[in-house]
């Protein structure tokens, strides 16, 4: 006789909520990494960009410039409405000031994960334009922008709640 996994989701049932506090030190040590990266997305960039062959003038952009920064904000504006909707369909119409942060925490792990990479991503756009003009003063204000989103998006149990209800509208 086969030993049953206990985490096999026979299709039927919902699976346990795993330990909310594991979850949430999870996603906060996801958010400082990410953090992280965006001083080293300005370092990179510059250190890059120093070792570069310098030409007279910098590289032309042509249409490659507003179109990454059009790319940056609809980043920016999928990272919002897209985890919102994720969470709308995980959450269905149960109140989320009623649920443990074991069950919030279960249903928002995924669209939270997705909102701090969606953001993450302006800040990566911002270090192609850097390289590829090689200017590297252009990844500062993706940089700044994605840091200030990624600030919002710090996971406490106050800002999942506050997420969670949003998604309801």
């Amino acid at each position: 006789m086969e030993p049953q996994n206990p985490h096999a989701d026979d299709g039927d049932r919902e699976l346990p909520p795993r330990n909310g506090q594991a979850q949430l030190f999870v996603l906060r040590t996801l958010w400082i990494a990410l953090m992280f990266s965006e001083f080293l997305y300005v370092v990179v960039s510059y250190m890059v960009a120093s070792q570069q062959e310098q030409t007279s003038s910098a590289v032309e952009m042509g249409m490659l410039e507003p179109m990454l920064a059009l790319i940056a904000l609809g980043s920016l504006g999928a990272s919002v409405l897209l985890p919102r909707k994720l969470l709308a369909q995980a959450m269905g119409s149960e109140d989320p000031e009623a649920i443990s942060i074991d069950v919030l925490l279960s249903r928002s792990f995924g669209p939270w994960i997705t909102r701090m990479a969606m953001t993450e991503s302006v800040a990566v756009l911002g270090v192609a334009m850097a390289l590829i003009s090689k200017q590297p003063h252009k990844v500062i204000p993706f940089v700044a922008i994605s840091t200030l989103a990624l600030v919002t998006a710090y996971p406490s149990e106050r800002s999942l709640r506050l997420f969670a209800q949003g998604s309801r509208k």
